[in-house]
């Protein structure tokens, strides 16, 4: 009996060391996250002076003064129509994320501010996909 618990043993620690841990799946970045005829809605958020300079996703330095956005899935240089109260900016898709929960699109300082998103910090809005990657 103890020969078969030290055989299966050995057999679990086999095949759980052989499969590494390759972290998070990363989502596959495609237009159908908005299709063009349908608009997307959610709640938007806004990110500025403390990423200024940084790396994108993309590999671009954010600028907080451009018309940019973080999105989980559009490929990256994709413009989206984002509309917030009547109000109306067109953003380029240049970094991943929101990665905060129930957020669709991440805007810079700067789209947030043509908004009126800017004190609030968050807001319900509409996205509208006008060109793919």
């Amino acid at each position: 009996m103890i020969k078969i618990i030290i055989h299966l043993l050995s057999i679990f620690i086999f095949f759980s060391s052989t499969q590494a841990y390759s972290g998070p799946v990363a989502l596959p970045r495609t237009c159908s996250a908005i299709d063009s005829e349908q608009n997307s809605e959610g709640i938007a958020s806004w990110y500025g002076g403390q990423f200024h300079g940084q790396k994108t996703a993309n590999g671009e330095r954010f600028n907080k003064n451009e018309m940019t956005a973080a999105h989980k899935t559009l490929p990256f240089n994709s413009i989206v129509e984002v509309n917030y109260n009547g109000h109306t900016v067109r953003v380029r898709i240049n970094d991943a994320g929101p990665y905060k929960r129930n957020r669709i699109i991440d805007l810079s300082q700067a789209a947030a501010r043509e908004l009126g998103l800017i004190a609030k910090g968050t807001g319900h809005v509409r996205l509208r996909l006008i060109s793919c990657g």
